[in-house]
């Protein structure tokens, strides 16, 4: 990543008093160019990516498996993580049990309060029946997750 890109992002957050949240992904459906689409993102981007000036960095992770589970290891504690745990590119729909051990990988690394579930990008170009399941399993699986948690 370049130095370039930081300016541009932080230039854009600046002087916006909310909370800010930043997505990073793959690219949707046609891909992102800038990104290479081999191995995880995280050895890539961080520690770079933390010095992005938002509240929250959202990461587009259920495409890849969540192959960068290992990198939130180092992750900031003056940022939030979004992880998303739905792929919005594939039509099957992730079983509530792989979902809830990503998350479960998640907050091994970093703390559960800091962490908010999502889908990978937005959901909007997926069929309603399919985003529909996809949804609801995310849902069930946040629920199981949290319940272990709360006893």
């Amino acid at each position: 990543p370049a130095d370039w890109m930081l300016d541009v992002i932080n230039t854009a957050l600046d002087g916006v008093d909310i909370y800010k949240v930043v997505h990073m992904c793959y690219g949707h459906e046609e891909g992102q160019n800038a990104v290479p689409d081999s191995g995880a993102m995280g050895s890539k981007i961080f520690p770079w990516a933390f010095d992005i000036h938002a509240d929250q960095l959202q990461l587009e992770m259920a495409s890849h498996n969540f192959e960068d589970t290992k990198a939130l290891a180092q992750w900031p504690a003056d940022k939030d993580l979004g992880i998303g745990v739905v792929d919005v590119k594939n039509l099957n729909v992730e079983p509530v049990a792989k979902i809830a051990d990503w998350i479960r990988g998640a907050i091994a690394m970093v703390p559960p309060e800091r962490v908010c579930i999502s889908t990978d990008c937005s959901i909007a170009s997926v069929r309603r029946i399919v985003a529909q399941k996809k949804l609801a399993s995310m849902v069930a699986a946040t629920e199981l997750v949290r319940a272990e948690l709360n006893g």
